[in-house]
């Protein structure tokens, strides 16, 4: 049996391998993933609704995008996968219309794993979209004032 095990006693490491455990490392990753906005789809809105409603729709949906991880959130701790689909689906339509691809991309991986209600790949792709969604808010906040 293979066992990832970070021992702080050296009799820990005794007994492990007396057992006949194989002790390994344990190693803390931090997660970084690239952003990426879609600076076309920001410049069609622009063109289509003019620059101020362009800028008041995505402050719109960067708000309900934040109000949408906090649902997620809520609705994880009693497990509701149908809340939790749907919240997704919402964020995944409110990113593609600020031109977050990424973003839209893991909610949609989100609604998906909510969906099929497989608890531990919905965590992890619920933890992913949590670091995507701080990171991508962020840049869009960024770029919408560096188009001023």
């Amino acid at each position: 049996t293979l066992f990832s095990i970070r021992c702080r006693r050296k009799s820990s490491e005794r007994v492990l391998s007396e057992l006949g455990c194989e002790m390994t490392v344990v190693t803390k990753i931090k997660l970084q993933e690239p952003v990426l906005l879609d600076p076309d789809r920001l410049v069609e809105l622009c063109v289509e609704m003019g620059q101020e409603k362009a800028e008041a729709l995505i402050n719109l949906s960067l708000d309900h995008m934040k109000n949408g991880l906090a649902a997620i959130d809520e609705a994880l701790e009693t497990q509701d996968f149908q809340r939790i689909h749907d919240e997704a689906e919402l964020l995944c339509d409110m990113a593609l219309t600020a031109g977050m691809a990424s973003f839209a991309r893991v909610s949609n991986d989100v609604a998906h794993c909510a969906k099929v209600g497989r608890i531990v790949p919905l965590c992890a792709t619920i933890n992913r979209l949590r670091r995507l969604g701080d990171k991508s808010i962020n840049s869009a906040w960024d770029l919408g004032e560096m188009m001023r």
